[in-house]
């Protein structure tokens, strides 16, 4: 798992998975916690152009998620830089925010 952005303040990360690398569409992972971890993962694209959609979601409230949404598309630009790492097969350093 690569860590791409730590939100400090909301004790949140933004992850990636390696089998993450064989699916077509972008998108992110968020995680809170370590033991009982809350999980959630969004697309963050869609015909190449900025759309958040969750996908799915393991714990997190209607009010987190909406925090998530919002953290996804102020860091967007920062997110997709992480994932062109992510993606070029090289290894990825935690930003923290």
């Amino acid at each position: 798992m690569g860590k791409l952005i730590r939100f400090l303040y909301y004790q949140i990360s933004f992850v990636v998975f390696s089998a993450d690398i064989n699916e077509k569409r972008r998108h992110i992972h968020a995680v809170c916690g370590t033991k009982n971890a809350k999980l959630c993962k969004f697309w963050i694209e869609k015909n190449g152009k900025n759309d958040t959609e969750l996908v799915y979601n393991y714990g997190f409230s209607q009010k987190e998620l909406t925090t998530i949404e919002k953290l996804i598309n102020e860091n967007y630009e920062t997110i997709n830089k992480q994932l062109d790492i992510f993606y070029n097969g090289k290894q990825v350093k935690s930003i923290k925010i």
